[in-house]
């Protein structure tokens, strides 16, 4: 990425990504460093460059550009990274229970999907390409 200021809204915010820890990037996080559609634009730009990838409204994960497909590619697995997201909204979840049942030994059916079970009230959907989180028995926690 080519910036040539150091103290370009860009450069600032790439720098901001780079200090986050962990694989989730919210909106928020850059509030006070412009406009929101200022914020908005630059990280278009990082989406187009495959930088970020945007898993729900706001919330986006870092990316890297596959050097095999050419199309963008999370750091790590879309389950660690939807659960990440939804510890850093303070949304309460657990394992479900089939998860919960292959961890115990009591199964030998590996869980598949990425699925988490709510305790506390979470309507947004995360999805990244063709995986999406789900939720147990669809109760979002009411």
């Amino acid at each position: 990425m080519k910036t040539t200021y150091e103290n370009s809204l860009k450069y600032k915010i790439l720098n901001r990504i780079k200090n986050i820890p962990g694989n989730v990037v919210l909106h928020s996080d850059f509030e006070n460093l412009g406009s929101y559609r200022q914020i908005s634009r630059v990280l278009n730009i990082f989406l187009k460059e495959g930088r970020l990838a945007k898993i729900s409204f706001g919330i986006y994960a870092k990316a890297e550009l596959s050097e095999y497909i050419g199309e963008t590619v999370l750091k790590t697995s879309f389950s660690i990274v939807a659960k990440e997201a939804l510890n850093r909204l303070s949304v309460e979840w657990d394992l479900t229970a089939a998860q919960k049942n292959y961890n115990e030994g009591k199964t030998t059916q590996i869980p598949v999907h990425p699925s988490v079970r709510l305790k506390s009230r979470c309507r947004r959907e995360f999805s990244f390409g063709n995986l999406s989180l789900r939720y147990e028995n669809n109760i979002y926690a009411r």
